[in-house]
Order: C-alpha cells, then sequence, then structure tokens
C-alpha cells in the first residue's frame, strides 16, 4: 500500500474508489429478525420473571443483534451499489458447512477462514468494489482498549487477503459506537464508520424469537464458497522452514524477509538441536526430564509483538512442552503444548522433517543474540 500523509493516517479515507459514507447503519434493518439469537429466549425469560430486564446485562444478546443489524444494512446497500464486485453471504442466508481448508460457515453461520481445519480469521462481512476488498471488523464496546484487541486481528487478516486475493487492495471497515472517537493506534488501512446505539423495544425482541423464515432473494453478487481461494498453509510454511535454516541475517534483513510472512505464521521452526546444544545458551533452564534429547527450535513471531525464541519437546508419555526464552522476563517460560493448539499440529505435520535439519551452537547462539527480543515494527 502507498504511505499516507501522516495527517491522514488515522482518519476516514477520501477518495471515489473507497466506499461512500451513505450506508444507513443505524438504521434497524427488518431482516434482523430472521436469525438466530443465542441468549435471546434467556432474556426473556429473565424479563419476565423479573417483571424488566435490561438488555445492556445481556452484552452478547446486544452484541449480536448490533451485528447481525450492521451487516444486514451493507448487505442492502451492497445489493443496489452498481460498484460492488461480489459480496460473501452469511448468517440467515446460508447453511452450516465446514471446510478443511478454505471458507466456512461455522455454526453460528458465521464467515470462518480454516486452515488444516482450525479457524485461521472471521470476517464480520467480506466484499470487493472497485479494485479493493473490504472487510469489516464491528464492536459496540466501549472500553479504551478496543483498538489493542484488534490491531493484530486486522494485521493478520489484511496478510491473508493480500495472499488470496494478490489483485485486490485490502481495506478494513472499522465499525464503532459513537462515544468512541479515538482513532489512533489503527493500522493505516482501516476507515472508521461509528453508529449509535440502536434502541431495541421488548416488542423488537418478541419479534425476534418468532424465528420467522427468511425470504431470500436471489443475489447474483455472491461467491460461493467453492470459488474462495485456499491458503496453503503448510507449503507456506515448508517454504519459510527452507529460508530460514542456517541462514544468517542482520536484523533489517531479517525483518524484510518476514514482512510478507507475519500474520500468516505465528511460529517459525528452523530445526532440531540437541540437549547439549540447547544448554550452551546461558538461561536459568527449567527442570527438563531426564531422557529428552530432541528439542524443536522455533520461533514464536506475532505482529505488533517481538520475537520469542522456543525450544519444544516430547516427553516419554508423547506430551508436548514448549520453553520459552522471552528476552522480558526474568526467567524462560515452561508450559505444556494442548494437542489442539496450532503448534502441536505444526509439530506432527512438519516433525520428520524438522528432524533432519539439525543446528549447530553457534547458529543457536545467533537467534538467541541477534533476532530474539528485536522489537516488531511491522505494520500494515
Amino acid at each position: 500500500m502507498p504511505e499516507l500523509p501522516e495527517s491522514e493516517i488515522f482518519s476516514p479515507q477520501i477518495d471515489s474508489k473507497l466506499i461512500p459514507q451513505v450506508i444507513a447503519l443505524n438504521r434497524l434493518n427488518k431482516n434482523i429478525y430472521y436469525y438466530e439469537y443465542a441468549h435471546l429466549e434467556r432474556f426473556l425469560r429473565e424479563s419476565k420473571k423479573n417483571g424488566y430486564c435490561s438488555i445492556e446485562q445481556f452484552q452478547g444478546l446486544s452484541g449480536e443483534i448490533f451485528e447481525n443489524n450492521v451487516y444486514e444494512n451493507i448487505l442492502q446497500w451492497a445489493r443496489e451499489d452498481q460498484d460492488v464486485v461480489w459480496f460473501a453471504l452469511k448468517g440467515a442466508y446460508v447453511k452450516e458447512h465446514f471446510n478443511r481448508n478454505g471458507l466456512s460457515f461455522s455454526s453460528k453461520r458465521q464467515l470462518v477462514f480454516n486452515v488444516d481445519g482450525l479457524d485461521f480469521a472471521e470476517f464480520d462481512a467480506l466484499f470487493v468494489r472497485h479494485d479493493r476488498i473490504y472487510f469489516v471488523e464491528m464492536t459496540n464496546s466501549v472500553k479504551p482498549n478496543v483498538a489493542k484487541r484488534y490491531k493484530k486481528r486486522i494485521y493478520q487478516k489484511t496478510q491473508l487477503l493480500k495472499r488470496l486475493f494478490p489483485q485486490y487492495e485490502p481495506i478494513c471497515l472499522v465499525v464503532l459506537n459513537n462515544t468512541m472517537k479515538d482513532q489512533t493506534n489503527w493500522p493505516y488501512n482501516a476507515m472508521f464508520w461509528f453508529v449509535s446505539e440502536l434502541k431495541i423495544s421488548d416488542k423488537v425482541l418478541e419479534r425476534m424469537a418468532t424465528k420467522k423464515q427468511l425470504k431470500f432473494k436471489s443475489f447474483s453478487k455472491n461467491i460461493p464458497q467453492r470459488k474462495f481461494p485456499r491458503f496453503d498453509y503448510y507449503t507456506s510454511m515448508r517454504q519459510a522452514t527452507k529460508m530460514l535454516h542456517g541462514h544468517y541475517y542482520d536484523r533489517e534483513e531479517f525483518s524484510e524477509k518476514m514482512r510478507d510472512l507475519f500474520g500468516l505464521h505465528s511460529k517459525f521452526y528452523y530445526g532440531m538441536v540437541n540437549r547439549k546444544t540447547m544448554m550452551t545458551i546461558d538461561v536459568a533452564w527449567p527442570h527438563i526430564p531426564d531422557g529428552v534429547n530432541a528439542f524443536y527450535v522455533a520461533m514464536k513471531m506475532e505482529p505488533f509483538t517481538y520475537p520469542i525464541l522456543t525450544f519444544y519437546y516430547y516427553d516419554k508419555k508423547k506430551k508436548l512442552y514448549g520453553i520459552k526464552l522471552d528476552k522480558f522476563k526474568k526467567e524462560p517460560v515452561h508450559e505444556e503444548v494442548m494437542k489442539r493448539k496450532r503448534t502441536a499440529i505444526d509439530l506432527r505435520k512438519m516433525g520428520k522433517e524438522l528432524k533432519e535439519m539439525h543446528l549447530d551452537s553457534s547458529f543457536l547462539h545467533y537467534l538467541d543474540e541477534e533476532i530474539n527480543g528485536q522489537l516488531c515494527m511491522l505494520t500494515v
């Protein structure tokens, strides 16, 4: 993306190809009656029992209504806008469908992109207009740490969309409560829409509980699941491993090589070391069971944090453990890794080939001294 002047980084961008800010996001859309709401029946039950119940006490229900209403208003606009190339339907318009790799509809019929069976990214809305692909992040929260929570999420989805749709420029539409006017510390590809709080009456909520069937209108701009690109996670991972194994880079060169991979992978693997080689790093090592002599070497790397050199090993019971050498902590962090975690799956997939990639002590010290703990200043 081109660099923007400092004055424009944190303000809605003005461009004929960007979304016109004329969508009636505040309007109560009638189609929200046709969605299923996980917290609705309990809310109505509590309300009848106590005579009164504030929807503010049910943040989950309030959030569901907020999200569905914004989505429906965007969809209505997309039906009429001639410049929309395609738009991904979800919610009341689709059925639950799981794809191990690619676009899925979750049990709540949300747009979820899966990689090897695990959720990789969820999109509140996703569409293409002109030569740009827009993804929506929305929240009705008024907590001051909203930007912090969404910063990494936006970065990761931006990186994914760059890989899936290189022909389009990714833009994130951030929909916030109109009391949240702070636009600092957001990625510069974010645009902001502010909406007022919806006034939801008991009659509206009772009508939502009737669960009437939505009369589906044909929508030629919908992108089917089968046409949605896949991200070959392990091909990308293997390419990165081959590139990183045994190679020395200065910090600037290393960051440049990582730029397109950050967000797509949270860890990069270098190979294997034995116990003696690992112990040449002078830290207060935790207790490691006797007999363990094989350690996978990885670098935990997430956007807007810093790299952490990490060692993984299996004990006699085949349980996986990780030892993180976090430079900003006094002692290494030693913890078990659950079987359903991405790291455990990575090592089951790539363990055999990593065992053939041995690292010597000099390269291990290079990783520890030159890369581990350096600050990551990558932004989108």
